[in-house]
């Protein structure tokens, strides 16, 4: 009989001293993290009379698989739209937390003599809490509803990002051995530029992928491609010179905005505590006792610097954001202790040999005090509060008022914010895509053509078929670096009218994006043709001239866009309805955060309502309704116009659709994309609160008046002001259906309209279901 690989006893000895402290732990009701370091400290090769691991360098692989599950489950929980829907407050926490402790850290580790690189590390572990540890406070405490507790969760959030751009900046200060500015600098550029990157193809493509082939998903398949795609990332963050951490995180992040999401999150939830646990269990291994006596010192000095350093500027953080003093108190004092990635952190500085191989251990037992004095911090905060405020000036307890009344989130962004915000966001989006096309194509569809192609064609055909083509790829991300969403369009105007004074700051910007685009055009003309200097001067000169007069100027041309111009716009519409219905889960976002939700029979039919705003360079601006082909050709009906302050609910075919209408339409989700690219409307973010519209159904039977009636020989648009949106005979759905459609018995028909209408309309129908709008 063969004997067992060292392997598989070593996972046993691991699995089950964890399962058992774990169970201890439990029952101390205290973090199950603690019960894995505990483990492992106890079957660690420091500890003689347990039975030890053996085989470190396969339970090193195991730890690694850990962390890359650990950051792909942090990003299947993460979710860009939360973070942007939390406000400042979050960001200000989170950076004077960050910036505060990291310098710290970095002032004490000088202070202490260790290197610049141990300075740099003991920083990063320093500066973050732990979310495993304050979620399970917050649980067993029954905090989750308090105010405090959402602040904190959300800076956890942020502080877990920072983390993982954090080790990217480690890795790579490590392997240019200096702090060379210009190093970090692109190195964070690149960074950039890598998250950018997948982030946007990612949620361009995996959603759409996911949603036309989820009926052929099980629980199987679906792990298996999860796991399949989180390595396939790793692959290529660790080719690209990054951490695999950050290719698991960010394809987690992707995945978590499709259809599957959720379902991924849970199927990955059990495996990211198999090899979590392994992870810690490892950690705790490390920990050399000797070095914990002959260190208790410096383990004292960190333990006091943690708590009272992120406990007070956590607090200041708290407080600079907006919050009262109480509210400050009681967030700083939960975000007192090490986050599981300071084991990490410190896992990468050893495996590269930055830091010394004392500062493992210690970490890791400062991470384990802090976490015991966690509660106990928490309990405080109230008791120091009643104590603090008393003994305060009534100078401070103004201040502290003033501070608490103008809170800057509730104020809203003015014309240069909304303006400068959505350029830098476009800039930084689209230049990277357009950086991205330019080196796929130098790299893959160059080569690609030369090779491929016969001989017999000519070097200069070979040269414009490859830069046409990279051009063509290229123009939608062009236009849309040049190109204004309507919001800060008109913010743009307003700046240029309002004063004088603006207009150099403005023309700047402009010409700014138009350098821009040139650079990009030039790029592929230069590298795929070489000009003389006078012709490169002639061909830059020209595209200067024809950005600035295509509609793209100072003075926002209301000139008709030429055919060219209308298919790059018409791309560039399709493309980024696809992406912000991707990324919006094609749910309709109010004002309030909520989403519109559709009757289920709706749903299931993948109808959705969408909320637009009509581009003032849309061809159908200034068309009657009638004379658009939304509804015939692409079964999109138009439920309400707001136009200012008037607002039209179910508008008849002679109203006109002007340019900044907002636009509630109803339709099929890929009719809807092919709607907004042919308007060339952008979705909008800030809707109108019409609570009175409704959508509801009712069943034609043999005593109702509309049966064997044709649509529009019925009474529901002229005396009920209600329109027709669907009707469902015999298990098939038709949306918008054509008016001369005849209505038989059985007939589920699906109307919009106002809510006492509908009410008054199907007093002798059988109503099926209504959701307000």
């Amino acid at each position: 009989m063969s004997e067992l690989p060292t392997l598989v006893i070593d996972l046993a000895k691991i699995l089950i001293s964890a399962g058992i402290f774990t169970l201890i732990f439990k029952w101390l009701k205290q973090p199950l993290v603690l019960g894995y370091l505990v483990a492992g400290f106890l079957i660690g090769p420091h500890i003689t009379f347990f039975p030890s691991v053996t085989d470190h360098v396969s339970v090193e692989t195991w730890s690694q698989i850990g962390i890359i599950f650990l950051l792909f489950a942090l990003g299947l929980e993460f979710s860009v739209k939360k973070l942007f829907s939390v406000g400042k407050s979050g960001f200000i926490t989170a950076g004077t937390i960050i910036i505060g402790m990291t310098c710290v850290g970095y002032l004490l580790g000088y202070a202490l003599g260790w290197s610049g690189m141990e300075s740099l590390c003991l920083g990063a572990m320093i500066s973050m809490s732990s979310t495993t540890i304050i979620a399970k406070t917050f649980e067993d405490a029954g905090l989750k509803k308090e105010k405090f507790a959402d602040i904190v969760l959300v800076v956890l959030i942020i502080e877990d990002i920072i983390a993982v751009l954090m080790m990217v900046i480690i890795s790579t200060v490590a392997v240019s051995k200096s702090f060379s500015g210009t190093e970090l600098l692109m190195s964070i550029l690149k960074l950039v530029f890598y998250i950018v990157a997948w982030f946007v193809v990612g949620i361009y493509v995996l959603p759409t992928f996911f949603r036309k082939t989820k009926q052929w998903f099980n629980e199987e398949t679906l792990l298996v491609t999860a796991i399949g795609l989180c390595f396939f990332m790793v692959y290529i963050a660790t080719k690209a010179g990054f951490s695999a951490a950050l290719g698991a995180f960010i394809m987690g992040s992707i995945l978590t905005e499709t259809v599957v999401g959720k379902d991924m999150e849970k199927l990955v939830h059990n495996l990211k505590n198999l090899f979590g646990a392994v992870f810690f269990v490892s950690v705790g291994m490390m920990v050399n006792p000797q070095i914990l006596i002959d260190h208790w010192g410096l383990i004292l000095l960190l333990t006091v610097v943690t708590i009272i350093g992120q406990s007070t500027l956590a607090t200041f953080g708290v407080l600079l954001s907006g919050n009262n003093l109480k509210t400050s108190i009681k967030a700083g004092f939960c975000l007192s202790q090490i986050s599981e990635f300071a084991f990490i952190i410190a896992a990468l500085g050893s495996s590269l040999g930055i830091i010394n191989d004392i500062i493992y251990p210690v970490i890791v037992a400062v991470a384990v005090i802090t976490t015991f004095t966690t509660p106990y911090s928490i309990k405080a905060a109230e008791p120091f509060y009643n104590f603090l405020y008393p003994h305060l000036s009534d100078r401070v307890k103004q201040l502290l008022e003033r501070n608490t009344n103008g809170n800057s989130e509730l104020k809203s962004d003015n014309d240069w914010q909304i303006f400068i915000r959505s350029f830098i966001i476009r800039s930084i989006i689209f230049s990277v895509l357009c950086i991205a096309t330019l080196l796929l194509s130098f790299n893959l569809l160059y080569p690609l053509v030369n090779n491929y192609l016969p001989e017999q064609v000519p070097e200069l055909v070979k040269k414009i078929i490859s830069g046409g083509i990279t051009l063509t790829i290229l123009a939608p991300f062009l236009y849309g670096l040049l190109k204004d969403k309507p919001e800060p369009h008109a913010a743009f105007v307003r700046l240029w009218n309002d004063n004088r004074f603006n207009r150099g700051g403005l023309v700047a910007i402009t010409l700014l994006r138009i350098f821009a685009a040139i650079f990009f055009t030039t790029t592929v003309l230069f590298n795929t043709f070489r000009f003389t200097p006078v012709i490169s001067v002639i061909i830059v000169i020209a595209l200067a001239a024809l950005i600035i007069f295509s509609g793209t100027t100072l003075k926002h041309f209301s000139r008709q866009p030429s055919r060219l111009e209308r298919s790059i716009q018409k791309r560039y519409s399709r493309m980024e309805a696809q992406f912000l219905g991707n990324f919006k889960g094609d749910e309709t976002p109010q004002s309030e955060g909520k989403h519109h939700e559709l009757p289920l029979q709706l749903s299931s039919q993948d109808i959705r309502i969408q909320n637009v705003i009509v581009s003032p360079n849309s061809p159908f601006a200034g068309y009657r309704i009638a004379d658009t082909p939304f509804r015939k050709t692409q079964g999109v009906t138009i439920l309400k116009i707001e136009r200012g302050s008037k607002i039209i609910n179910l508008p008849n075919g002679y109203e006109h659709i002007f340019p900044y209408d907002h636009l509630s339409v109803i339709g099929e989700q890929e009719n809807l994309r092919g709607f907004i690219a042919d308007m060339e409307a952008q979705y909008n973010h800030t809707l109108v609160q019409e609570q009175n519209l409704t959508v509801g159904a009712f069943i034609i039977n043999q005593t109702s008046e509309y049966l064997n009636q044709r649509i529009s020989d019925t009474n529901i648009r002229n005396e009920y002001q209600c329109v027709v949106i669907g009707i469902e005979r015999n298990g098939q759905f038709t949306m918008a259906p054509d008016l001369s459609t005849l209505l038989l018995e059985n007939d589920l028909l699906w109307i919009a309209g106002d809510e006492s209408k509908i009410n008054k309309l199907t007093k002798h129908n059988h109503f099926a279901e209504r959701e307000t709008i």
